[in-house]
């Protein structure tokens, strides 16, 4: 937006603001291509069992799609699970998302032959970190309905459900 658009919102009196959703909705990884999507992520890193081991994840909720409340929100068409892990040492949300983005790069990559029970090895997913404070809530949405059960199912296998 221009300096001037902004100069006549700021005289009128009208302000802009996005939508919580169109904000926090999931994004393909940036990359499909690992050398692009690891680049600067050490092999360690994009292996870490953050989705699999139960003492990193505090609960989790799934995720169902939904219609718009209002015009200023978007649909979500897809479902999945929100995770909520605990905060580590020197992770921040952007991070933990390169991470997730790199680990998903290399699995299409490798097309899926290595897989593991991580809900992050789930073909046709999308990954968005925000944090919580005092941890993460990383979203996977997926294309599919099946898909969406499958990381409801990986999930399940190893946290507690919201609430609990």
């Amino acid at each position: 937006m221009t300096r001037s658009a902004w100069s006549l919102m700021a005289i009128v009196g009208w302000s802009f603001v996005a939508p919580a959703a169109a904000l926090a909705a999931p994004t393909p990884p940036a990359s499909t291509n690992p050398d692009v999507a690891c680049h600067g992520v050490r092999d360690a890193d994009s292996q870490i069992g953050l989705f699999t081991d139960a003492r990193n994840i505090v609960r989790y909720q799934r995720l169902t799609p939904r219609q718009p409340a209002s015009e200023t929100e978007t649909a979500e068409s897809r479902g999945g699970v929100r995770i909520f892990l605990t905060a580590r040492p020197g992770m921040t949300p952007e991070w933990l998302q390169r991470i997730a983005e790199c680990h998903i790069a290399r699995e299409i990559a490798k097309r899926y032959q290595d897989a593991t029970q991580s809900p992050l090895d789930v073909p046709g997913i999308t990954v968005s970190v925000t944090s919580t404070g005092d941890g993460f809530a990383v979203d996977l949405l997926a294309d599919t309905a099946k898909a969406a059960d499958e990381l409801v199912r990986r999930t399940t296998r190893v946290a507690k459900p919201a609430g609990s």
